[in-house]
């Protein structure tokens, strides 16, 4: 007696079904966090900023409390909310000041608020803006 083709696949797909599934290996990548030293798996990645417990940006912090108050008192009203150059260039923005860099100093001329803008970007005392 023969049996349909569909009859004879029924005892493999019986078979198919006992193997169980298993999750693909994860990456290496715990295994790569175990042979770096703790100090490198601890530091964030490359424009990541670090955030303190309580979810406070340190950055932004520092934004508010030194720079922006001087870009207030300079830089108002043109280049803070309802200003000519707002849409341009925001400078309520840890970001903008960033890009910029020390083309700020075009119109800073204050060594202390320089200064204050220079510890913010991460330069070092007395570094001047390149030449263009």
């Amino acid at each position: 007696m023969r049996f349909p083709i569909g009859w004879s696949l029924i005892p493999l797909l019986a078979c198919v079904s006992c193997v169980p599934v298993r999750p693909a290996p994860a990456t290496n990548a715990p295994q790569a966090d175990a042979a770096r030293p703790r100090s490198a798996a601890a530091a964030p990645p490359a424009g990541v900023t670090r955030q303190d417990p309580a979810g406070l940006d340190p950055e932004r912090e520092e934004f508010e409390a030194k720079v922006r108050p001087i870009l207030e008192n300079r830089c108002s009203p043109c280049h803070f909310p309802g200003g000519k150059m707002y849409d341009r260039l925001p400078f309520d923005r840890p970001g903008t000041i960033r890009v910029l860099g020390t083309d700020l100093f075009t119109r800073l001329h204050d060594e202390e608020e320089r200064a204050v803008i220079r510890a913010f970007l991460g330069l070092p005392d007395g570094a001047l803006p390149e030449p263009p």
